[in-house]
């Protein structure tokens, strides 16, 4: 980086440091020759200028292939190797990188008089693979990829040479002799670069006979200067160049086909080979144009067959290949998947090639949307080995896609076996296995509202969702309760809902019991409001129903009005309203329950006022009796949120009113507030009220619960609802 002094330096500034520069050195040479002191202070002068122009605005493409002589020519030129080292630290070119500067800097590496040195050499390398991005025809690299293959015996240069060599090879580059090279490398020293490049070797030629050589320490290849990258997308880009040169999400069209070596079957046969010049096959696709234009030609090489994650290869399965190629993958997924389970049934470890495939099988999976059968098959039988704890995430998340059958079939081949292993008499457990279901069930519902659904599917959903009505009750009372538990319970019957929004399947309501655990348990406003949009959506599905078809209708209104007393009615426990059943509550416990509540503490004080100058109403407010304990203005989650929708009121009428309602609201104290002089509106006006000023701020479940239940709310609960002064 140069130097934090400011300087303006012109594009003439730069033109003549440069030529001073190579003119000066020049003159340096000479002097050297006649044992005189060379004149080096004046080159680090134009260096400086040189560097920081480079910084600031990019180099030209004539400035960068003087400054490249200057340095890859340092012996003729006799440029100190800190100038050098300085300057190619600034490279930062203004557009694009021709084919002859690459080819310079490339005849420059290797030993020799002539060359320049090893540290040098190194950072040249460097900066190629750094503007690697913009090169001007990045396949100068492939030209020239024998003279930088030999190279690999200079120590030096290795780790750099194998990160280059690992970008630009193909399917073509591999040949055996090379292939023998890297074996003979890697036994004399096993660097973890070198290894790298072997498996990207391995990769495009599966049967190498690389044996040992590939399972050393491999290197990650990194950028080799995350700051030069930065700093030259800046000078890309204020120039007009958009390539992406750092980090950020790419195309998914891109592939880049590296890391660990595929896993690969040797009993499954190898077909499919290219028949005539024009087949390509489909390591060889780079992107989007090179898909759309071979679409019809390509072939699926053996090696490509174990990369099902690859995102090439799932669009090409699903735009352009034929029966055979999926037939050969699902071949090789079965004699893999049928070989590690025979380890494991032999009580061996199955190995990370397992884990890898199961990943690659999952990225796979939700392309699709469709487990391979094979892997159906696979978990039937490897369930009932599996620990409930190696790969649960992966394992889930793929078996959430497993196929309509009839319910028996898939309990006693699935989920009675996957119910052993995961569950542990723990909340964490047993809320990973609702999740699961839950996600299962969306699954399942995209299905149903398919093209062509399966005429299974609503059969199997019904019976699921009578399965996952028992586990979430286990779920709310046989564990401690937390704010996690409840999200998974209520994000469970929020899927419910959306089937049923969507689709008029009769499945049975959830049970009274889980629905009032939920109520009064909610830690959290998304909890509660969750729950009521839940509810209130079922309601309406329910409504649109034949009422032969309603199931429990009796019960599921019986809670509606249960929540209805609590929140918005101020009865709560009622058990005398039509449908109400007071929560389940029993009746004789009522009287000590209400004497318990109505008792003061022992010390009490009164609420916070507004900061406006307005005084607060001073009279203190009666004991709240345990029918309204839950109502709008009491309720432990939504009693703050209540007065603040209420102070939003006062301060829209500040000019009119005398006096502010200390809180907590209630329908006398409202009537007491008006006499008093301050904000004048009726006891349903200010429930409208709230309702509208929590759902302008994204809470809409009590609104919508509120407004299609009670008939005398249709459609009021809307913001700043009807109030004044």
């Amino acid at each position: 980086m140069p130097s934090t002094t400011t300087r303006d330096i012109s594009a003439e500034q730069v033109n003549e440091a440069v030529s001073g520069l190579m003119a000066g050195i020049t003159a340096a040479k000479q002097a050297v020759s006649s044992k005189q002191d060379p004149l080096q202070l004046q080159a680090e002068l134009y260096v400086d200028t040189v560097c920081e122009y480079a910084y600031r605005n990019g180099l030209s493409a004539l400035t960068l292939r003087q400054l490249l002589d200057t340095v890859t020519l340092s012996s003729t030129f006799h440029l100190r190797r800190p100038n050098s080292l300085k300057i190619i630290k600034s490279l930062y070119p203004a557009g694009k990188v021709s084919s002859d500067l690459v080819c310079l800097v490339i005849s420059s590496l290797g030993p020799g008089k002539s060359k320049p040195a090893a540290s040098v050499q190194s950072s040249l390398l460097k900066w190629i693979l750094m503007v690697y991005p913009v090169l001007d025809d990045p396949s100068i690299l492939s030209h020239v990829y024998s003279v930088i293959f030999n190279m690999l015996d200079m120590l030096s240069l290795r780790a750099n040479l194998c990160q280059l060599l690992a970008m630009i090879t193909k399917r073509k580059h591999v040949k055996p002799f090379r292939i023998q090279y890297l074996k003979e490398l890697s036994n004399t020293n096993r660097e973890p670069a070198l290894t790298a490049l072997i498996r990207v070797f391995e990769n495009y030629c599966s049967d190498a006979p690389f044996g040992e050589t590939v399972k050393g320490r491999a290197s990650a290849f990194t950028h080799p200067d995350a700051a030069f990258g930065e700093r030259l997308q800046i000078i890309q880009l204020a120039n007009g160049n958009e390539t992406r040169l750092t980090g950020g999400e790419s195309s998914s069209f891109k592939v880049v086909r590296r890391g660990t070596k595929r896993p690969r079957v040797s009993n499954v046969t190898a077909t499919g080979r290219p028949k005539h010049e024009s087949t390509i096959t489909l390591e060889a696709i780079n992107g989007v144009d090179d898909l759309i234009e071979n679409l019809e030609n390509i072939d699926l090489s053996p090696r490509m067959v174990p990369a099902i994650d690859d995102p090439l290869l799932q669009r090409y399965f699903e735009l352009g290949s034929n029966n055979g190629a999926k037939t050969r993958t699902n071949e090789w997924l079965a004699a893999f998947l049928d070989d590690q389970l025979q380890k494991i049934e032999e009580k061996k470890a199955a190995g990370k090639a397992l884990v890898d495939v199961l990943r690659n099988l999952q990225s796979y999976t939700r392309y699709t949307k469709t487990l391979p059968p094979q892997a159906e098959s696979f978990f039937a039988r490897y369930l009932t080995h599996w620990n409930g704890e190696d790969n649960r995430d992966v394992i889930l998340n793929l078996l959430s896609y497993v196929s309509v059958r009839p319910w028996q079939d898939l309990q006693s081949s699935i989920f009675n076996p996957l119910e052993s292993a995961l569950l542990d008499n723990t909340a964490e457990s047993t809320g990973a296995l609702l999740e699961f279901y839950t996600a299962l069930l969306r699954h399942w519902t995209a299905r149903l509202l398919g093209p062509h659904p399966d005429p299974g599917t609503a059969s199997a959903v019904r019976e699921l969702t009578g399965h996952t009505s028992v586990l979430t009750l286990s779920l709310l009372t046989g564990y401690p309760t937390t704010a996690g538990t409840l999200a998974v319970a209520v994000s469970h019957y929020e899927a419910i809902s959306d089937l049923l929004a969507h689709a008029p399947v009769p499945i049975a309501t959830p049970p009274p019991l889980t629905i009032y655990l939920l109520t009064f348990l909610a830690p959290s406003l998304p909890t509660l409001s969750g729950l009521c949009s839940v509810l209130a959506r079922q309601k309406v599905a329910l409504e649109a129903m034949p009422p032969a078809a309603r199931p429990n209708i009796i019960t599921f209104n019986g809670f509606l009005m249960d929540i209805c007393n609590l929140l918005w009615r101020s009865r709560a426990f009622n058990a005398t309203d039509t449908n109400a059943s007071g929560c389940l509550f029993p009746t004789t416990l009522l009287p000590a329950l209400e004497a318990y509540t109505t008792t003061p503490p022992p010390s009490t004080s009164s609420p916070s006022s507004s900061t406006s100058s307005i005084s607060s109403s001073s009279a203190p407010a009666p004991a709240c009796p345990l029918s309204a304990r839950f109502s709008l203005s009491h309720h432990p989650v939504l009693a703050a949120l209540s007065i603040a929708a209420f102070r939003s009121l006062e301060d829209d009428h500040v000019d009119a009113i005398r006096i502010r309602h200390a809180g907590p609201v209630g329908q006398k104290s409202l009537a007491a507030l008006a006499d008093e002089g301050g904000v004048r509106t009726g006891w349903k006006e200010y429930r409208l009220r709230v309702l509208g000023w929590l759902a302008d701020r994204g809470v809409e479940g009590i609104g919508a619960l509120m407004g299609c239940t009670m008939k005398g709310l249709m459609g009021k609960a809307e913001p700043n609802g009807g109030t004044g002064v």
